[in-house]
């Protein structure tokens, strides 16, 4: 029964359970690693400099021992944000996110610092277990279905959906693969994008690619039709949230817990 699967994949996973050591850890002061070279130049030093103002913040922040904390919203997030990881053909992890089918007002109660928790977890465990080559990268798919004026018009919520972008491209840099794939938009998005794009890097805003409804095709190419789920185009019947990735994840939060 579906049990009984759920059990067999778990055991399947935990077999490939490992906590690889972070970018501060393999990299030190005087050295930026090459994804920040290559993604902000050697202009002015600015590779450099981010890369310190990066190790500064993790440092700060606890970002290393991420992996081992107690992650008591994963569950209350998940159900109220729509997120999930599955892997593309390429080996690549793709990171979906349905902000349409979400509780935004759920998130935005809980607060911006425990939301951006979650993502900094979530992204830690993508590069020092799911992939973790120094220069892997995301592949990103925005559906932005049932998101409406009424939504977009919240500047809250617009706020924390532009806070974990500028997390993202301060802090992880060279992490987003390209294309970034936005679909199902509509004249909303044409506002959020408007707001989005003047806190974006150039560099970020290159790697959007806006596909409207016609999307199966284009998404069949970035991810493969055998990996892409089949509600968007492809023919993988895996139910989206019970990939490997995900059912590794989910099992990696619930022994933290009891732990």
């Amino acid at each position: 029964d579906s049990n009984q699967r759920t059990k067999s994949q778990l055991d399947n996973a935990n077999l490939e359970l490992k906590i690889h050591p972070s970018d501060s850890e393999c990299w030190d002061l005087d050295t930026a690693p090459e994804r920040y070279v290559k993604g902000l130049g050697t202009k002015d030093n600015l590779a450099l400099i981010r890369w310190r103002e990066t190790v500064t913040w993790r440092k700060e922040n606890g970002i290393d021992s991420i992996l081992h904390e107690s992650q008591l919203n994963y569950d209350f997030i998940k159900q109220h944000y729509s997120h999930c990881y599955f892997r593309a053909q390429s080996g690549q992890i793709v990171f979906l996110q349905r902000p349409g089918l979400s509780d935004m007002t759920k998130l935005v109660a809980l607060g911006s610092d425990a939301v951006l928790r979650h993502f900094i977890f979530l992204t830690e465990f993508c590069f020092r277990v799911l992939s973790p080559d120094q220069n892997a990268t995301i592949i990103t798919i925005y559906d932005f279905e049932n998101v409406g004026v009424s939504d977009l018009g919240k500047s809250e919520f617009v706020d924390l959906f532009l806070q974990i972008g500028k997390l993202y491209q301060t802090h992880y840099v060279g992490r987003s693969a390209k294309p970034i794939c936005v679909i199902n938009t509509n004249l909303t998005f044409r506002m959020f994008w408007k707001v989005a794009c003047s806190i974006l890097a150039e560099r970020t805003r290159k790697k959007v690619t806006v596909l409207g409804s016609d999307y199966q095709g284009a998404l069949r190419e970035v991810v493969g039709s055998e990996f892409l789920p089949e509600e968007y185009g492809g023919n993988n019947k895996t139910a989206l949230g019970e990939s490997k990735e995900e059912i590794l994840m989910r099992d990696w939060v619930q022994k933290n817990q009891k732990d």
